[in-house]
């Protein structure tokens, strides 16, 4: 359903766009970026694929991740995300199509995990925004917490009387081990991957499983998600089972579902034993 506030979002991303265009050369503006490496399989080899919007995205040699290469630094991309005109409006965005968004994605989620559910019960939730799924896992018999760095998104969820932390969870030093730690549209924005696994293997419990959902690749460069500002990973099946391996970390089940107009990846997760 397209929506005044969906189109407003779309403007203001072209509008940031194009503010980091360099007019001369039609790229990102070089002070901008970084150069960055395979987040899969840790290669610097790659192969060059398709400028878009002024970003270069390429495909490793080795593993066959693509990712955008130079990269904003990560400064730059954090203060789209603490605060800013773009987030307020994807946080009333989200706040509009809870219903729908429950529907297709977090309802069936939270019925396939009613099978991890045996003896666990606390669920922390990193990048929760307005807390739309915390509050549905609560429903589901879930002790739920969650991180937000989001300064509107935060102050939503504790008028929702959630539990959510307003910090970097590398920074956090949670007592709690977690039996589900989960990450909705989170791993293909983070400039460091790795340390966000680490974060989450310190704060599992031992019996603890993993929750992801990021956007499937699948070479439909049209997209919206295929954004170099935003999304600096893209990866498939593949890739992400290649990427946890390397972290000793298990697929348990993996399945695809539709939304937004693209393929979205669902992985539960478990540390290898």
């Amino acid at each position: 359903m397209e929506t005044e506030l969906r189109k407003k979002l779309y403007e203001i991303k072209l509008k940031i766009n194009d503010e980091l265009i360099d007019e001369t050369t039609g790229q990102v503006r070089e002070e901008l970026l970084e150069e960055s490496f395979c987040a899969t399989c840790l290669s610097k080899s790659h192969t060059n694929k398709r400028m878009k919007d002024g970003f270069n995205f390429v495909k490793c040699d080795n593993c066959g991740l693509v990712y955008v290469n130079p990269r904003l630094k990560e400064p730059v991309s954090d203060a789209f995300y603490v605060s800013s005109d773009l987030m307020s409006t994807l946080v009333q965005l989200q706040q509009q199509e809870q219903v729908e968004e429950a529907e297709v994605k977090y309802i069936p989620i939270l019925e396939k995990m009613k099978e991890y559910q045996n003896n666990r019960n606390t669920l922390l939730d990193i990048g929760c925004s307005v807390g739309n799924f915390m509050s549905l896992a609560s429903r589901y018999g879930w002790k739920v917490e969650g991180v937000e760095l989001n300064k509107d998104a935060h102050k939503l969820c504790l008028s929702k009387g959630l539990s959510v932390y307003n910090e970097k969870v590398e920074l956090l030093d949670l007592i709690v081990k977690y039996d589900v730690i989960s990450l909705f549209a989170l791993i293909e924005h983070l400039h460091a991957p790795d340390l966000m696994i680490a974060s989450i293997k310190k704060n599992l419990a031992k019996d603890g499983v993993i929750l992801l959902f990021f956007p499937e690749w699948d070479w439909d460069w049209g997209h919206p998600q295929v954004n170099g500002r935003a999304h600096l990973w893209y990866f498939n099946e593949n890739t992400i089972k290649l990427f946890l391996q390397r972290h000793g970390i298990k697929i348990e089940d993996t399945w695809t579902i539709d939304w937004l107009k693209g393929p979205k990846r669902i992985v539960i997760a478990s540390l290898g034993s």
